[in-house]
């Protein structure tokens, strides 16, 4: 089955066991500026049993166009105005 992908929907995808660089990665996602019409979807993952099946289960999840995977250390990365230079 042939899953709709959404072109206006960012999917920020992370694994953590850290809940404090979790929070401050949601953080820093939640001040992006998103270009009109866009819409970010934020995909945490606490349970996997490695990091790839996390993001693969989270990949699978989500219909976003643009998925972007961030390791729970690099949540300053984040601070980035990303969303601009993908869609550009």
């Amino acid at each position: 089955m042939k899953v709709k992908v959404d072109e206006k929907k960012f999917a920020f995808i992370m694994c953590t066991n850290n809940k404090q660089y979790c929070r401050e990665a949601l953080h820093y996602i939640e001040k992006l500026t998103v270009p009109d019409g866009y819409i970010v979807e934020m995909c945490v993952i606490e349970d996997a049993a490695c990091m790839t099946e996390g993001y693969q289960r989270a990949m699978m999840s989500s219909q976003a166009k643009y998925k972007i995977y961030l390791h729970q250390e690099d949540r300053k990365s984040t601070r980035l105005n990303s969303s601009h230079c993908i869609v550009s």
